[in-house]
C-alpha cells in the first residue's frame, strides 16, 4: 500500500517539476511567482513523510479493530486519528487530479499504481479548508502562478495534517504497519473460497416435525378450517409462526412455500417481507407485483383491491406469506382487515403464513392458529454446528475438534443462527482458536425467549479480518430486509477503500471473495428470488448497527432524527419529510459534501441532472436516476477523475467528456437498447462493465473499432445495429477474440433491415474469445455460418441462441462443442433437413434443445446411439411442415414439448411415437394432428415417488386417448376436457388412479366408464362436469350411492342447452340444474 501511494505521488510531483522547468529555462531568471526546484523537493519530502504517517495510522486502526476497544477516551482518540488519515488521503488524492487539470498526465490519464485502488475511509462532515483551483480548463500552458499557488496550498495543508497528527499521536500505539498480518488477513479471507459454493444448498436440520404441521395447515381442506368458525363465508385462514430471532421462522416458511405438494395445491403464491412498517397500500402493491400484476399506475387502495379480487377469481387458491411482522404503530385490527378484505370477499380460498417474534401480533389477528417455534434439540444443534464447522471436511479426521465442538454447540442453546454463525467462524480455525471461543466470556449471556443472541454474534464479528469488519459495518446503512445487489455493494466497498488490493487480482474479484466469506460465516444469506441478491438476518443487522456506532447512520421512516456529529456514512430511506430539492445535494456550498466517495441517489427519481455534480471530485461511486435520456452539455462528468462506477439510469447517449474518466471501471445504464458512445470511448481501457455497443453511422459517435484496446470488458456484452456497419475493418479492429473476460456475447442485426454483401465477412471477423460461455446471434442475413461457430476450441461455450438466421440452409456443426448444454434455434426458415453435420461430435453435454418457427423444416436424421446422452429437455414449436420426428435414442429426455406441428401424428406406426419416451417426467403435446392438448407430469418412477403423476387431455380423439392411457399405467391424476369425439375411457389398468376430472365431453357415456371406476382401488375423488342424457345421470346417481368413501362432485344438464351453474365445492351430493 505504502509503495503504491509513493509511486503515484512521486510521479505527480515529478510531472509538476518537469512542466515548470519547461516554462522557466535555467538560462532565464525565475519569476517569483513560479515554483522552484526547492519548492518541489520540499513538497516531495513532506509527501513521503505523509505517506509513512498514513501507513502507521492505518496499521493502528486495524489493530484497534482486532482489540475491540471499549474505553471511550481511546475511541475518541481513534476517531481523531481517523480524521487525520482522511485529510491526508484527500490531499494525496488530489495530486493526480490536479495533474490532469493542469495537463501533465500521461499514459492516457492513469497513474502508475492507480491511486483509486488505495484504501480510504470517509466522513460526511466539513473538513479543513480545501484547495480549489481557479482555472477550469486543462491546458499545458497554465500560468506558473497557478502551480505555485497549488504547491503552496498543498504544503500548508501537509503542515496542518502533520501538526494535528503530532498532537494526538501516542508512540506506544501508533506503530509501523505489520505487512505480514495484512497478508495473513488476505489469506484467511481467500482460504474460504473453496467451500463457499456449498452455500447454494442451505443446511436445514431438525425441523421435519414443524414442517409437517405447517404443511398440514396448508393442505387441509377449507371446510375443515371453517369448522368452529363463526364466519363460514370467510375464505382466509392464518397460521402465525412465533419465536425469538434466530430460531428459523423464515426458513421454515420458505421450506413450506417451496414444497412440491404445496406448489401443486395453490394456483397463486405471494411472499412479502413486512418488517417494521405495516403500510397497507405498499403491502397490497407488493402482493400484486409478486402475482405478476402491473400496478405502476395505481396508488389508491380501492383499485388495488379490485385488481386483487379479479386475480383471485381468475386463478384460484392463494398462499400468502407475511414474513417478519413487527409490532408496528400502524398494525392493528383495522389495518389487518383492510389488507385482507379482498381475500375475504373473493370466492377463492387463501392460506396465510405469518412469521413474527411477537405473540401480541398473532393474538391481534382473527382466526389465527399460533405455532410456537421452539429451540432445536441438543442433537440437532450439534449436527447443524458440525455441518458449518466442518464444511467440506470429514469430522472423523478431527476428533480433537469434535470434542471441543460438542461443548461449544451445547452453549448455542438450540438457536440455529448461533450454531450456524459459530460453525462458520470456526471453519478455518485451529485447536487453540476453538478453545478460545469455548472459554469466551460471551457465554455468560443468557439465551431465552426474552433474551438475545447478539453477544454470540458479536463474538463471530470480533474474529472477522479487519477488511471484512469494515464491509460488514457498512451494510448497517441499509434498512432491515434490504436485498443487496452483490456487485453494487462490492463497488461501494471499492469506492470507500475497504478492499485490500494486490497485483494478482482485480478489486472486484477480491470483493467477490469477501462476499463468499461473509456468506460462509452466515453474515449474509442468499436471496432466493435473485442469484445476485443477498440479505442479512435482522439480528445480524442489529449487530451491524451496534458495532458501527456513529460511523454509519440511517434515517428511516417519518420520525424526526438528529444526525450524530461524527457520522461518516449516511443513508436516508423513505424519508417523505425531506422537502429540499435533492438536485442540490451536489452543491458543496450548500451541503458541504465535497469529500463524498459514494453518492447513491438511485432511489430518488430526479427530473434533471444536478449541474454541480462535477464538484464532487473525490467521488468513486455515482448512481443517479434521471428522467432525461441525454446529459446537458453543462454537466461535465469528465472532471470526476477518480470515478470508478457510474450508473446513470435511462441515459442512451453519453457526453463527450465521458472519455476523460480514465479510472472508470463500471458504466451502468438501464436503457433496454445498447448505447451510442462519443468518439474517444476507446480510451477507457479499464472499463469492465458497459451496456453494450450500438453501431452508428454518425461521424460524431464512436466506431466499432474503438473497442480495440478495451480488453477489460467482462460479463455480458452486446453489439447491436450491425446492419449499419459499412466497413468490415471496424469489425476486425474490435478484436473480440482478445476480450477474454466476456462471458456472454450478443451479436444483433435488425431482422427487418435489408441484407448487406459484407454480412458474412463481418460475422467471420467478430470471432469471440474461446473462453466465451454464452453466445447469441440474431437477425444475421448471410447465407452461411462463420467458420468458428461450432469449433471445438470453444471449450467453455455452454449456451447458444440463434435467431432469425433466415438464409442458412444448413445448421452449423454444434455437436462438436464439448460443453454445450443449452441450444435454441428459432426462425431459421430456410432449413429443410437437419442432418449429420449438425450432430457431428454427438453433443456430449447437451441438456436442452429448442427448435422454434422453422417453417421449412420437414425432418431430421434423428439421434444415433451415444449421441445426446444427457439431453433432458426437448422443445419444438410451430414447425408447420414437420412431417417426421424420430424420438429413438432419447431415453434420457425428462421433459418434452411439441406444439403447433400439425402434420405430426402421435399414433403407433406414425410420425411421432411417444412410446420411446416412457422415462419422461413431463410431456406436452399440443395442436398436432387430431390432438388439441396432451400434458403429462411426473411420469417417471423416480418422479412419481415425490410427486403424483398427472395426465391432462384436451380435445383428443378416441384412438389417441386409448393409446396414451395404455402407454402410462401409473397415473394418479387424470383430467379430460373438451374431447368432443370421446365416447369411452379405458381406465381398467390405472390401479394408481386417485383423482378423476371429466369436463365437457358430450359424447362420453358414463355407462361405459362406471364399471371401470368401480375397479379402481385407489380412487378418492371424482369430478364430472357437463354430463348429458338420462341414462348417464341414472348411472352416476347409482355411483354416488355405491362410492361412499369417494369425494364426488357432479354438475349435469337434464337436457342439452340448459346452462350449468356453480355447485358448492364442499357438497358431496349430486347437483342438478
Amino acid at each position: 500500500m505504502e509503495e503504491a501511494i509513493r509511486s503515484v505521488v512521486a510521479q505527480a510531483v515529478e510531472r509538476f517539476a518537469v512542466h515548470t522547468g519547461t516554462l522557466t529555462p535555467a538560462a532565464s531568471p525565475v519569476p517569483s511567482s513560479s515554483p522552484t526546484s526547492c519548492d518541489i523537493s520540499r513538497i516531495n519530502v513532506k509527501a513521503r513523510w505523509l505517506i509513512r504517517m498514513l501507513a502507521w495510522v492505518r496499521a493502528t486502526l486495524d489493530d484497534a479493530e482486532d482489540m475491540n476497544m471499549t474505553d471511550e477516551s481511546v475511541r475518541d482518540w481513534l476517531r481523531e486519528l481517523q480524521e487525520v488519515a482522511d485529510a491526508a488521503e484527500d490531499l494525496l488524492d488530489e495530486f493526480p487530479h490536479e495533474a490532469l487539470r493542469l495537463g501533465f498526465v500521461g499514459n492516457g490519464g492513469r497513474t502508475a499504481g492507480n491511486v483509486t485502488e488505495l484504501p480510504r475511509q470517509r466522513k460526511l462532515a466539513p473538513w479543513m479548508t480545501k484547495f480549489r483551483g481557479q482555472v477550469r480548463h486543462s491546458s499545458p500552458a497554465t500560468p506558473p502562478h497557478e502551480h505555485s499557488a497549488f504547491l503552496s496550498c498543498v504544503e500548508n495543508r501537509m503542515e496542518g495534517i502533520v501538526s494535528r497528527f503530532m498532537k494526538i499521536k501516542k508512540p506506544e500505539q501508533a506503530r509501523k504497519p505489520d505487512y505480514r498480518k495484512e497478508q495473513m488477513d488476505a489469506e484467511s479471507i481467500s482460504a474460504r473460497r473453496t467451500t463457499s459454493s456449498v452455500i447454494e444448498q442451505p443446511h436445514i436440520v431438525g425441523r421435519d416435525e414443524e414442517l409437517a404441521k405447517v404443511k398440514q395447515f396448508l393442505l387441509s381442506s377449507d371446510a375443515e378450517d371453517a369448522r368452529g368458525s363463526d364466519d363460514v363465508d370467510d375464505h382466509v385462514s392464518v397460521m402465525a409462526i412465533v419465536g425469538m430471532g434466530g430460531l428459523g421462522k423464515t426458513t421454515l416458511a420458505q421450506l413450506a412455500y417451496s414444497d412440491a405438494q404445496v406448489n401443486q395445491h395453490f394456483q397463486l403464491k405471494s411472499w412479502i417481507c413486512v418488517s417494521e412498517d405495516f403500510d397497507v397500500i405498499q403491502l397490497t402493491k407488493a402482493m400484486l407485483q409478486s402475482l405478476n400484476v402491473d400496478v405502476s399506475d395505481l396508488s389508491q387502495l380501492d383499485p388495488l383491491h379490485r385488481k386483487l379480487v379479479q386475480k383471485l377469481e381468475e386463478q384460484g387458491r392463494l398462499l400468502l406469506v407475511l414474513d417478519d411482522v413487527w409490532e408496528a404503530e400502524n398494525l392493528n385490527t383495522h389495518s389487518w382487515n383492510l389488507l385482507t378484505v379482498p381475500l375475504r370477499n373473493s370466492s377463492a380460498d387463501t392460506k396465510i403464513i405469518m412469521t413474527t417474534r411477537s405473540r401480541k401480533v398473532s393474538e391481534m389477528v382473527p382466526r389465527t392458529s399460533t405455532y410456537d417455534l421452539g429451540f432445536l434439540s441438543d442433537r440437532d444443534t450439534l449436527k447443524l454446528f458440525m455441518l458449518h464447522a466442518f464444511e467440506g471436511r470429514d469430522p472423523n479426521l478431527y476428533q480433537n475438534l469434535v470434542a471441543i465442538g460438542k461443548k461449544t454447540a451445547s452453549k448455542c442453546r438450540g438457536v440455529p443462527l448461533a450454531a450456524k454463525t459459530l460453525g462458520g467462524l470456526l471453519c478455518t480455525k485451529d485447536d487453540e482458536e476453538w478453545n478460545k471461543i469455548l472459554e469466551s466470556e460471551v457465554w455468560n449471556a443468557t439465551i431465552n425467549l426474552e433474551g438475545s443472541i447478539i453477544p454470540i454474534l458479536r463474538l463471530s464479528y470480533q474474529h472477522l479480518p479487519a477488511p471484512l469488519k469494515r464491509c460488514f459495518r457498512y451494510c448497517s446503512l441499509f434498512p432491515k430486509d434490504y436485498v443487496f445487489d452483490r456487485n453494487r455493494i462490492i463497488r461501494m466497498w471499492m469506492a470507500q477503500g475497504y478492499i485490500k488490493t494486490n497485483r494478482r487480482e482485480l478489486m472486484e474479484d477480491i470483493g467477490q471473495r469477501y462476499i463468499d466469506n461473509l456468506l460462509s460465516r452466515s453474515f449474509f444469506q442468499k436471496y432466493p428470488k435473485n442469484p445476485e441478491g443477498l440479505q442479512m438476518h435482522d439480528l445480524l443487522h442489529d449487530l451491524a448497527r451496534c458495532v458501527s456506532g456513529d460511523e454509519c447512520y440511517s434515517m428511516e421512516g417519518k420520525k424526526p432524527c438528529l444526525i450524530p456529529s461524527h457520522v461518516r456514512h449516511l443513508s436516508a430511506h423513505r424519508r417523505r419529510s425531506i422537502r429540499s430539492p435533492v438536485e442540490e445535494i451536489a452543491e458543496p456550498k450548500s451541503f458541504r459534501m465535497e469529500h463524498l466517495r459514494v453518492l447513491d441517489l438511485g432511489g430518488v427519481h430526479l427530473h434533471r441532472f444536478p449541474t454541480n455534480i462535477a464538484c464532487l471530485k473525490h467521488v468513486r461511486f455515482l448512481r443517479i436516476s434521471v428522467s432525461a435520456t441525454t446529459l446537458p452539455e453543462s454537466v461535465t462528468v469528465g472532471s470526476m477523475y477518480h470515478l470508478q462506477t457510474l450508473d446513470l439510469g435511462q441515459l442512451s447517449e453519453l457526453p463527450n467528456s465521458i472519455s476523460n474518466l480514465h479510472n472508470l471501471r463500471h458504466l451502468i445504464l438501464s436503457s433496454r437498447g445498447c448505447v451510442r458512445y462519443p468518439v474517444g470511448i476507446g480510451k477507457l481501457t479499464d472499463l469492465q462493465t458497459m451496456p453494450g455497443f450500438r453501431v452508428s453511422p454518425r461521424h460524431n459517435q464512436a466506431k466499432l473499432g474503438e473497442l480495440k484496446d478495451m480488453n477489460s470488458i467482462r460479463g455480458e456484452f452486446a453489439i447491436k445495429g450491425l446492419h449499419k456497419l459499412t466497413d468490415v475493418n471496424e469489425a476486425k479492429k474490435a478484436c473480440l477474440d482478445k476480450k477474454r473476460n466476456i462471458s456472454s456475447l450478443n451479436l444483433e442485426w435488425d431482422h427487418l433491415a435489408a441484407s448487406s454483401p459484407i454480412d458474412d465477412e463481418v460475422l467471420e471477423s467478430l470471432k469471440p474469445s474461446v473462453k466465451l460461455a454464452s453466445l447469441k446471434i440474431s437477425g444475421f442475413k448471410g447465407p452461411s455460418y462463420p467458420s468458428w461457430l461450432g469449433d471445438g476450441s470453444f471449450s467453455r461455450l455452454g449456451t447458444i441462441k440463434l435467431q432469425h438466421c433466415k438464409k442458412w440452409i444448413f445448421l452449423p456443426p454444434l455437436g462438436q462443442l464439448p460443453s454445450l448444454k443449452s441450444l435454441s434455434i428459432s426462425k431459421a426458415r430456410a432449413v429443410k433437413y437437419i442432418g449429420s453435420e449438425f450432430f457431428s461430435g454427438g453433443f456430449p453435454q447437451l441438456e436442452e434443445l429448442t427448435l422454434r418457427e422453422m417453417y421449412s423444416w420437414k425432418s431430421w436424421r434423428g439421434v444415433q446411439e451415444e449421441e445426446c446422452p444427457k439431453l433432458k429437455k426437448l422443445y419444438i414449436e410451430d414447425c408447420r411442415d414437420l412431417e417426421s420426428l424420430s424420438l429413438i435414442n432419447l431415453g434420457a429426455v425428462e421433459d418434452i414439448s411439441i406444439l403447433k406441428c400439425r402434420k405430426l401424428q402421435c399414433m403407433p406406426g406414425h410420425s411421432l411415437q411417444l412410446l420411446h419416451l416412457q422415462c419422461a417426467q413431463t410431456i406436452k403435446i399440443k395442436d398436432i394432428c387430431k390432438v388439441r392438448c396432451i400434458e403429462a407430469a411426473h411420469l417417471s418412477p423416480a418422479a412419481a415417488m415425490e410427486d403424483e403423476p398427472h395426465l391432462y387431455l384436451e380435445d383428443v380423439g378416441q384412438q389417441e386417448a386409448e393409446y396414451i392411457l395404455n402407454m402410462w399405467s401409473h397415473i394418479c391424476r387424470l383430467t379430460v376436457k373438451r374431447c368432443s369425439e370421446l365416447t369411452s375411457l379405458p381406465l381398467g389398468n390405472q390401479s394408481a388412479l386417485k383423482y378423476v376430472e371429466i369436463s365437457d365431453c358430450p359424447e362420453l357415456q358414463i355407462t361405459s366408464v362406471s364399471p371401470q371406476l368401480q375397479q379402481l382401488p385407489s380412487l378418492q375423488r371424482i369430478t364430472v362436469n357437463g354430463i348429458h342424457g338420462a341414462e348417464s345421470i341414472k348411472v352416476f346417481e347409482k355411483l354416488h350411492k355405491e362410492f361412499t368413501n369417494v369425494d364426488q362432485h357432479c354438475k349435469y344438464c337434464a337436457s342439452t342447452g340448459t346452462p350449468m351453474t356453480q355447485s358448492n365445492a364442499a357438497d358431496t351430493s349430486i347437483s342438478r340444474y
